[in-house]
This record gives C-alpha cells, sequence and structure tokens, in this order.
C-alpha cells in the first residue's frame, strides 16, 4: 500500500514550468512504473506547460497475490493544476485504480492506471 501510494502520487504530478523540469518529471514517472506503462511513459515528450501536483488523500488494496506478484489498489487523488504563467491552481478530484507488480527489486511499482468513473445517483444528479 505504501509503495502504491507513493507511485499513484507521482504519476499523477508533472511540474512543467521548464524544460528540465519537465524531464525530470518524465524520468520520476518511469522510476514509478513498470511493463507497458512504462514504455509508454518513456515515450512522453517533456515540454513546459501546465504543472499539476497529485495527493493521494485515501487508498486501499482491493486484490493481492504474492504468488504471482500482483496487487490492485483503488485510490482517490487530489490533483492541484496550475496552468502556465499562473499562480492559481485548480482543484480536482480523481478516483484511480493501479495495478501493481512485484519487481526484481522486491519493490511495488504500477503496471496499469486508470480513471474510475463516478457513479451517479437517480435521486439527485450528483456525483459520488
Amino acid at each position: 500500500l505504501v509503495d502504491g501510494r507513493r507511485d499513484i502520487a507521482v504519476l499523477t504530478t508533472f511540474d512543467a514550468s521548464t524544460r528540465q523540469a519537465a524531464q525530470a518529471g518524465v524520468s520520476a514517472w518511469r522510476a514509478a512504473s513498470t511493463g507497458p506503462l512504462q514504455e509508454e511513459l518513456g515515450r512522453t515528450e517533456a515540454k513546459t506547460g501546465a504543472s499539476a501536483r497529485g495527493t493521494v488523500t485515501e487508498a486501499a488494496v482491493t486484490a493481492l497475490d504474492t504468488r504471482a506478484g500482483t496487487a490492485k489498489l483503488i485510490a482517490t487523488v487530489r490533483v492541484d493544476v496550475t496552468p502556465a504563467g499562473s499562480k492559481t491552481p485548480t482543484t480536482d478530484r480523481k478516483r484511480l485504480e493501479a495495478v501493481l507488480a512485484r519487481t526484481g527489486e522486491d519493490e511495488w511499482k504500477v503496471k496499469a492506471l486508470d480513471a474510475v468513473p463516478l457513479a451517479r445517483t437517480a435521486e439527485d444528479g450528483d456525483a459520488r
């Protein structure tokens, strides 16, 4: 759970204030991931622009297979996005599901990361 929380925070954070910061962000993404996700993130071009800071507010393991070295984690994340040239961030909340794999270094890294849609109720139409 600790590795998953840390890596989800890394994967939802990106400082694009300078090209060097953006390159460091892509490197951090690759370090927090494994498998196809790591390969996909490695192809990300480091450009300046909006920056984001993700904070995992809640997380829970929903599946664990220690023999296979896999786990699933669900998390709620507060993401503060600051547009390029602005000092004022906007805040968004995300629900994410991560598939983690145990690596050769006996660390857990994110293998897949997907948004979990928010359910709407018929009574009030509010997102839950």
